[in-house]
This record gives C-alpha cells, structure tokens and sequence, in this order.
C-alpha cells in the first residue's frame, strides 16, 4: 500500500479500523463514485490468455474509442491509439473522414446571378425616377418665390392626385411583397407628386378639401406602411388594409376613367356602383375562404386598380397628342427618356419575380414612353417641321429593341437552369 494510505488510515479512526486494502478501495470508490458504471469504477483485469485474443481480432471490429485516464482528455479513434490508452471501452462516437469534410462554401443556387442582377437594375432604376420630377418641383419653387404664382395654373391637380393615388397603392403593394427597391421607388414618387400638390395649393389651384384629404391619406399611407416594415402589424391588420385601399382604388378609378371618357357623365355614380361591387367581393371572400382563385383576386386588387392609374394617364396623354399636335411642343423628350429608361430598367426584376402587376405595368409604362418618342417623330410642328429627328428616333428604338431581347433571353436561360417554378401569388 502507499505510504500516504497507511498515514492517512493512522489518523482516521474509521481507515484505522479497516485493512489497509479497504481503505485504499474506500479511497478508490471516493475518487470514482458508486453510480458510475463498473467498468469505469474497476476495469476487469484481463489475463494473458485473453490478452491474446483481443489482440488477435481484426482492427475493422474495433470501433469504439477509450477515454484516457487523464482528465478532459480529448476522443481519440481505437485505431489511432497505443495499447496503453485502450484502457476500457467507452460509447461510440462517429468522426467523419477527412475527406467527407465540405471542401469549401456550398454551391450557388441556380439563378443566383440573375435575381443579383435584376436587384441593381431595380436599384438603378431610382435615378431617373428621382431626377423625373425634381426639375418641375424646382421651377415651381422659383415662381413662387418670384410672386408668380400664375405660372402653376397649366398643373392638373387632379393628374397629379392620381399619380399620387397610383404611388401609395404601389408603394403599399411592393411593402408587403417586401420588394425593397420598388418601395423606395413608389415612395419616391409619393413624396415628389404631394410636393407638387403642396405647391400648387399654395398657389390657389387646388381645393383645401382635396388637398386637406390628400395630406391625410398620404399620412396614413406612410405611417401603415412603416409599421409593417418595422414588423409591428399583425398579418390580420395588413390584409384589412390592403382591402381598404383596393376599395379606394376601385371607387377612384372608375371615377377618373369615367370622368374623362364621358365628361358630361355621373362619374360619381359610376364609382359608388364600383365601390359597392368591391364591397360584395370582399364578402363573397369571406364567405368562401376556400375559394383561392377568388383569394387572389381580392388580394391582387390592390395592386391591379394601382397599375390600371399608371396603364390609363399615359394612354389619355397619348391620345390627347395625337388629337390635338399642337400640344407637343410642351413635352418634353429628356422627361419621357426618364420615365421610359425608369420603366424599363424595373422589367427584368418583374420577370425574375414572374409578378403580372409589375411586369404588366412597368412594360406598359415603357411601351407608352416610346409611343410619346413615336408620336413626336411622326407629328408635325405648325410650320411642317418635325419635333424630333429620324437619328434620335432611331437610336431609341434600336436601343429599347436590343434591351428587350437581352432581357427576355436571360430570363429564358435563368429559367432553363433552375427549373419551372410557380408564379408567386399576390401579397
């Protein structure tokens, strides 16, 4: 025994009155406590005969590692250890070959590259949409601040509150599909068609009730869709705010549209019929919840009414140019360019995303910017000029033809490499 074991049994009278192999055990059993295995507690000792058995068996079978006695020793594989580590078998523990390690970052998902891309052209899109209205606000500034006010009385307000009807209705529909760079374009253009209404209040040619109401759905707007961002709307709430502006929408669509189709018309009317037909839609909704085409629909009508405003003030402006040429020494090229480029640059992320209301009102919005460019190469000036050359004209043309076939053959060979997909339903 251990010199320490029969001092220590010396001064304890219970190790004195025990052997001096019990105490060392009692020791022992100290060291190693009685609820572990006793495998652990007291390995067997193994005698020669089975010795040589064991180190006869094949290494393959060996697949359990041993712990070593050393505290907090590290897990070593049986196979790697020498036979004075193999002190008793312990669990099994699976360590994965060098070679079954991941080699490096996983694969890039197919399409990658182009939903990459799509995001900076949506990006990209800000600066001509920014610089779009920026020039117009600024020279109002300027007549205001000359005193000539007068100088606002060629601004429709009703133009521009439906502009500005169309950017919030998009702005909250690309908030929910959490479309980023589309929202920040969306706000954009509310925050630049309520200055323009500001400014053409100011002005004295816009009723306070109108622009008082304005004000308030602009705020409402805002402040709702900030919420959502911030993820402190309920999913409930946000839906019943999106129904709340596709009835809007709705009701000030037909009225816009039937205002300026039949002038002498009841176009209130009109849009309380609208309105009422939305109203029985969204009930029908809630009463059939397992109708999902009709799901979509009602949740599509807030971006679709949006759309429709932007599908309608360019085609009212085209027709009035055709009507009446005179009209087009006022357009201005550098100002249709913007919006085109602007419309154009968002088709690409519309197709990625194979959402109908962006890829119908972006193309759209893009088609009707060189149909303006076409009108004012084809109509002559009063005094049998041209408002645009046959270069620029062709330039343009030529460029928006080229864009169009690279766009829709990248998106046919990002197609092709990740695989048919669905088309994402409305948000």
């Amino acid at each position: 025994a251990p010199q320490s074991t029969v001092e220590n049994s010396q001064q304890c009278p219970k190790l004195r009155s025990m052997g001096v192999s019990q105490a060392a055990a009692g020791l022992r059993g100290i060291i190693l406590p009685a609820a572990m295995p006793q495998a652990v507690r007291s390995p067997p000792v193994m005698t020669a005969a089975q010795v040589q058995v064991s180190s006869s068996q094949p290494r393959r079978q060996q697949t359990r590692c041993s712990l070593s006695a050393r505290p907090f020793a590290p897990i070593i594989p049986c196979q790697k250890r020498t036979a004075a580590q193999r002190l008793h078998p312990c669990r099994d523990t699976a360590i994965p070959a060098p070679d079954a390690l991941p080699a490096g970052p996983p694969p890039a998902k197919p399409g990658a590259n182009w939903d990459r891309t799509t995001g900076w052209l949506v990006d990209a899109a800000t600066v001509p949409f920014i610089f779009l209205l920026v020039p117009q606000v600024m020279k109002n500034a300027a007549n205001l601040s000359a005193g000539n006010a007068g100088a606002l009385a060629a601004l429709s307000w009703v133009g521009y509150s439906m502009a500005l009807a169309g950017n919030s209705l998009l702005f909250t529909y690309f908030v929910g599909r959490q479309e980023s760079s589309a929202a920040i374009i969306q706000g954009l253009g509310v925050v630049s068609n309520f200055t323009l209404l500001v400014q053409i209040h100011s002005a004295g040619y816009m009723p306070n009730l109108a622009y008082y109401a304005a004000a308030v759905a602009v705020s409402a707007v805002a402040v709702v869709n900030l919420l959502r961002v911030g993820e402190s709307l309920s999913d409930r709430m946000w839906s019943l705010w999106g129904e709340l502006l596709g009835l809007f929408g709705v009701v000030f669509l037909t009225q816009a549209v039937y205002g300026t189709m039949v002038p002498t018309g009841r176009s209130d009317l009109a849009a309380m019929i609208a309105g009422g037909a939305a109203i029985s839609l969204f009930v029908v909704k809630r009463l059939i919840p397992q109708d999902r085409a009709l799901q979509q629909l009602c949740a599509g009508l807030l971006g679709w009414t949006a759309t429709l405003m932007f599908m309608f003030q360019p085609l009212a402006q085209l027709v009035r140019n055709l009507q009446n040429p005179a009209t087009l020494a006022g357009v201005s090229l550098l100002t249709v360019l913007l919006a085109t480029a602007g419309n154009a640059l968002m088709v690409p992320r519309a197709l990625c995303t194979r959402d109908a209301v962006w890829l119908t009102g972006s193309s759209w919005g893009a088609a009707m910017g060189w149909a303006q460019i076409a009108s004012l190469f084809f109509a002559r000036t009063p005094g049998g000029g041209v408002y645009i050359g046959l270069a620029k004209f062709t330039a343009v043309t030529v460029v928006m033809a080229v864009y169009a076939t690279l766009v829709v053959t990248f998106d046919l060979r990002n197609k092709k490499k990740s695989g048919p997909q669905a088309a994402p339903g409305p948000a």
